[in-house]
């Protein structure tokens, strides 16, 4: 998320040049602020109890962004994949005071 500059490998599964699922691609993204994966890092330390950095709560963010932009989904369920905790000391406390 902050390196500046793409990966090869990543950004060829994501443009469908790679992968099994009929190289598809990437359908659509969102753009969060960082106050939204701010947010989202809280929600799930105080309601998931997990401890998540920004790069791993910002899947939820872009979730939340989209419900709040279209709507509540209609029915069916979806999956948030949240990796990484690598949180400092400094961001946790920033956290905590939410």
């Amino acid at each position: 998320m902050a390196t500046g500059c793409a990966f090869a490998t990543p950004q060829s599964v994501l443009r469908g040049s790679r992968g099994t699922a009929g190289n598809v691609g990437l359908a659509a993204f969102e753009l969060v602020p960082d106050d939204a994966i701010d947010d989202a890092a809280h929600l799930l330390a105080t309601h998931a109890h997990l401890l998540a950095e920004g790069a791993a709560a910002a899947s939820l963010a872009g979730l939340r962004a989209r419900q709040k932009r279209d709507g509540e989904a209609q029915g069916g369920s979806v999956a948030v994949v949240v990796t990484g905790g690598n949180v400092s000391t400094d961001e946790w406390k920033r956290l905590a005071s939410r």
